[in-house]
């Protein structure tokens, strides 16, 4: 019978922000139809810092039409660090930065672009909840 695949505990030890770019300008020809705050995520990046340790970082970007033709645009980089309870392979925190990091950092996002909004003095929309489908864990059954 094949031994059991290991089962990893992930935890996240440190959220930050990096890299925050705000700035509102003048509507650009292309932006007149801009009513709704559009945003963007792109697909979670992994960096691995040795055999237990691994950083998921994306880069939200937002967009906002303003009273008096502006425009409001909010950028950042958000990492997570997190830690595993056993040497996890380059590949398996890849796994999980697509399964799981975004669920876990969009939150993070989401509160980041409303204290950006409000400093600036900004009314956006708020973001959209995002949240993980409901998945079943299937583990290796021994033949039988």
């Amino acid at each position: 019978m094949p031994a059991p695949a290991p089962i990893h505990q992930i935890q996240a030890i440190d959220i930050r922000v990096d890299e925050i770019r705000v700035l509102r300008r003048p509507r650009r020809d292309n932006e007149a139809e801009l009513l709704q705050p559009s945003f963007f995520v792109p697909r979670p990046r992994v960096t691995v810092h040795g055999a237990r340790s691994f950083v998921v970082s994306i880069r939200p970007r937002i967009r906002a039409a303003l009273p008096g033709n502006e425009v409001w645009f909010a950028s950042f980089v958000l990492s997570g660090h997190f830690v595993a309870s056993l040497d996890i392979a380059p590949e398996d925190a890849q796994a999980f930065a697509r399964q799981s990091g975004f669920f876990l950092l969009w939150p993070y996002a989401r509160l980041h672009f409303s204290e950006l909004a409000a400093m600036s003095r900004v009314e956006i929309s708020p973001l959209p909840l995002v949240s993980r489908p409901r998945t079943v864990a299937v583990s290796r059954l021994p033949d039988l």
